[in-house]
């Protein structure tokens, strides 16, 4: 499907899933916050919700299931992967030589699910000739909320299809742990290997700052995740999976500051019809 190909330039722009120190997590997991009353009534079937910063401001993304009546301010909620590439073994490589022939270690995945405006996603997946500037898609990457699933898996299978994708360690019904999506970084022993299993949230906010779960130092105080139910997409074919939940957690900017959110909740598609790398075999 064409709307999940055009990946790369929101990235390249706002840095979605940036990088980060290789430091392992500390997390502590403590039981959920008791819920309390929220201030808005969720009138719609794809959304997330969470009190955010020490004022406790509660942002609301909501994808009207009327979609005749979508304006540029409104919420689309797209299933999409940022990360399906080879762990590769550099060793004594140069930056200009990331090609083949490398030994493949494994593969790196990153199923994300995202809410973005209207607006961006017509500028994302605008028609040839129709693309946006690069100052409108700057000024309209703002007011995002992510959820992201990094995994890596051994290069040990011969056959390789979608349902190895699908079959994700991490993502199921329960309390999931804290991941990282992986830096990426060519050095000369082994490129993108650092991705960690689990949940990643990524939060930019209306002046386009992200704020991260696997940003440095990477460490969790109180946080907690949980997916309360997993189902397959039989509504509207976006998405293989829809999933639901609540969280708490602490995101960090590149700066080293911090917010808590607090109170989240979600349902939201995940798993999409993506670009596949080369199969790993």
């Amino acid at each position: 499907m064409r709307m999940f190909k055009n990946v790369s330039i929101i990235l390249v722009v706002c840095g979605l899933f940036a990088a980060c120190k290789d430091q392992t997590p500390i997390v502590i997991q403590n039981p959920p916050p008791p819920p309390v009353p929220s201030s808005h009534i969720i009138d719609n079937y794809f959304y997330a919700q969470f009190t955010y910063g020490k004022k406790g401001d509660t942002m609301t993304y909501e994808v009207l299931d009327d979609s005749t009546a979508w304006g540029d301010s409104n919420f689309v909620n797209v299933a999409l992967d940022i990360r399906n590439e080879a762990i590769l073994d550099t060793t004594g490589a140069s930056e200009d030589q990331l090609e083949p022939p490398y030994t493949k270690l494994g593969w790196t995945y990153a199923p994300t699910t995202t809410m973005i405006t209207k607006q961006l996603y017509d500028y994302r997946y605008a028609p040839p000739g129709e693309e946006p500037s690069l100052e409108e898609l700057i000024d309209a990457t703002q007011d995002i909320f992510s959820l992201s699933f990094p995994w890596s898996t051994e290069d040990t299978l011969a056959v390789w299809d979608i349902d190895d994708y699908l079959n994700h360690p991490v993502v199921k019904e329960g309390q999931i742990k804290w991941g990282r999506i992986g830096n990426n970084t060519f050095n000369d022993t082994v490129w993108n290997n650092d991705a960690r299993e689990g949940v990643v949230i990524s939060y930019i906010d209306t002046a386009g700052m992200e704020w991260r779960s696997d940003f440095w130092p990477t460490f969790q105080p109180y946080g907690y995740f949980v997916i309360e139910k997993q189902q397959a997409n039989l509504s509207d074919g976006q998405s293989y999976d829809i999933i639901e939940g609540e969280f708490a957690v602490r995101l960090y900017n590149k700066f080293q500051q911090w917010k808590d959110i607090r109170y989240g909740k979600f349902r939201m598609r995940l798993y999409s019809d993506i670009d596949w790398g080369p199969e790993p075999q």
